[in-house]
C-alpha cells in the first residue's frame, strides 16, 4: 500500500524534539548507507504534544551490521533480536531491523514459531518498512520519522487516529491478542496515560480475551505491574483494568475480592492509593515497589489477616502476605524480598503507632521510610490524629540516627605475610 507521507513542513516533529544519542545513531546509519526511522512512541508523543521518554530506531540492517557500527552495542532478545546502543549518559537507543509479516498459506519461509494457542515465541524474520509497520500493535504506535528527508510516513492509519484521539488495533484484534496477550495490558496503559478512546472493535477483543493472560510468563506480568503503577496515570488504567476484566486475569485473588466482597470503604482506599502513587510519579518521586504494592493491596491484606485465628498479629500480617504471593505465583512473580518488605510494612505500623522509639530505632533507614509513608496515608485516610506522625518527624531525622546501626565495620588491616625462603635443590 502507498503510505501517506507528510513533508517537512506539514507537520510539527522535529530533530530538537531527539536526544543526540538518537540523532547519533540516525545519522551513522543513513551514513553507512542504511534506512534509519525513528518509530513508534517517539513519533507517536511528540506528535500528540507529550515529551518522549525514550528514543526506537528501525533500520534495514541487521542487528549484527549495527553491531559492528556500535562499539557500545549489545544484542539482546530471543523471540526477535534487537541492538542496544548505550551511550556513557545511561540513554540506551533500542534498534530493530524491520520484521516481515507473518507467514500467509503460500509463504511458509517466515521464520515466526507459535504455539498451539497462537502465541508466538519466535520472531526472527526480516521485512520492509511497511511490513514492519503493519506488525506493530496499534496504529498510532506504526508511524516512522525519516532522518534523511525529515519525513513522517504513515502505512497504518495512525496519524488520522492521532488526530481523533483513537487508540486502534492493527489488523484483527483477536489474532494480535492471542499471539501476545501483553498487548491488552498496553491497549489499557495507552488509553489511559495518553487520552485516548479504545475503538470498538479493539475494546471488544481485550473483553473477550482477557483470560489468555494466563498465557504469558509471570516474570513479564512483574514487568508490566511496575508499567502499570508508574505511567502517572495508574488510576485511570485501575478503572479501565477493571471494567475490561483484566485485573481478575492479572491478578486474580485480589480482583475477585475487589468485585466480590471489598467495600466501599475498601475501594475508596485503592482509588486514594492508585491517587497517591500518581502523585510521587508526577513530582519525580520513586517510592520502592514493595511500597506501592503494600499500598494497593492493604485492604486486601487487612481483610485477609482478620480470618485467621488464633495467632499472634505479627503472625497473621506475614501470612496474609505469604498466601497473597502464592496464589499470585502462577500470573504475577512477586519475589520473595518484595514479599518480605511487604510484610515488614505491615508489621512496623503498631509500633509507630505505639511510638515504639527502640523498637523503630533498630529498623533500616529504608524499612522505616516506607512504613511511616504507609502510617501516615492510614492516617490521613482515615482522618486520625496526626500528632503521631509529627512526633516522629521530629524525634527521628529522616535515617540519619539509624545509620550507625548499618556503617560497614573498618576492618583491620592484614599484617603482611613473610616471605617464604626460597626453595634449594639437595
Amino acid at each position: 500500500m502507498e503510505p501517506t507521507i507528510l513533508k517537512r513542513n506539514d507537520h510539527p516533529v522535529s530533530r530538537e524534539d531527539f536526544s543526540e544519542e538518537a540523532l547519533k545513531v540516525l545519522y551513522r546509519l543513513k551514513n553507512k548507507g542504511h534506512k534509519g526511522y525513528l518509530a513508534g512512541g517517539c513519533v507517536r508523543d511528540i506528535l500528540l504534544g507529550r515529551k518522549p521518554k525514550d528514543f526506537d530506531v528501525a533500520t534495514d540492517a541487521t542487528p549484527n551490521e549495527v553491531k559492528r557500527m556500535f562499539s557500545n552495542c549489545r544484542l539482546i532478545g530471543r523471540r526477535f533480536r534487537l541492538a542496544h546502543v548505550n551511550f556513557h549518559g545511561g540513554e540506551t537507543i533500542e534498534v530493530a531491523t524491520f520484521r516481515a509479516l507473518p507467514p500467509s498459506d503460500d509463504n511458509h519461509s517466515c521464520k515466526l514459531v507459535k504455539k498451539q494457542d497462537g502465541l508466538v515465541t519466535r520472531d526472527n524474520e526480516f521485512g520492509t518498512p511497511e511490513e514492519d509497520a503493519l506488525r506493530r500493535d496499534f496504529t498510532v504506535n506504526a508511524l516512522f520519522y525519516d532522518i534523511s528527508n525529515f519525513s513522517i510516513i504513515d502505512y497504518a492509519g495512525g496519524l488520522k487516529d492521532i488526530e481523533n484521539r483513537t487508540l486502534r488495533c492493527i489488523g484483527n484484534p483477536d489474532e494480535r491478542y492471542i499471539e501476545d496477550p501483553v498487548r491488552m495490558l498496553r491497549a489499557v496503559r495507552f488509553a489511559a496515560t495518553l487520552d485516548l478512546t479504545v475503538e470498538e472493535e479493539t475494546w471488544d477483543g481485550i473483553v473477550r480475551l482477557a483470560p489468555h493472560m494466563e498465557n504469558t510468563s509471570n516474570a513479564r506480568l512483574f514487568e508490566e505491574l511496575g508499567k502499570w503503577f508508574n505511567c502517572e496515570r495508574a488510576l485511570a488504567c485501575f478503572e479501565l483494568m477493571e471494567k475490561s476484566g483484566l485485573l481478575i486475569a492479572m491478578l486474580p485473588t485480589f480482583g475477585r475480592w475487589l468485585r466480590d466482597e471489598a467495600s466501599d470503604s475498601d475501594r475508596l482506599w485503592i482509588e486514594k492509593a492508585f491517587t497517591q502513587i500518581d502523585k510521587w510519579k508526577t513530582a519525580g518521586v520513586a517510592p520502592d515497589p514493595a511500597l506501592q504494592m503494600e499500598l494497593v493491596f492493604y485492604p486486601y491484606h487487612m481483610a485477609r489477616a482478620e480470618t485467621f485465628t488464633d495467632m499472634p498479629e505479627h503472625e497473621k500480617l506475614a501470612k496474609a502476605v505469604q498466601d497473597h504471593q502464592k496464589a499470585l505465583m502462577p500470573r504475577v512473580l512477586i519475589s520473595q524480598g518484595y514479599m518480605h518488605a511487604m510484610i515488614k510494612i505491615l508489621q512496623l505500623q503498631k509500633p509507630l503507632q505505639d511510638q515504639n522509639e527502640k523498637r523503630m530505632g533498630s529498623v533500616r533507614p529504608s524499612e522505616f521510610a516506607t512504613a511511616f509513608a504507609l502510617y501516615k496515608f492510614r492516617a490521613i485516610f482515615l482522618e486520625d490524629d496526626l500528632s503521631t506522625a509529627e512526633w516522629w518527624t521530629q524525634h527521628i531525622p529522616e535515617g540519619k540516627h539509624r545509620e550507625r546501626h548499618y556503617a560497614k565495620r573498618k576492618r583491620k588491616p592484614r599484617k603482611p605475610r613473610k616471605p617464604r625462603p626460597p626453595e634449594t635443590n639437595a
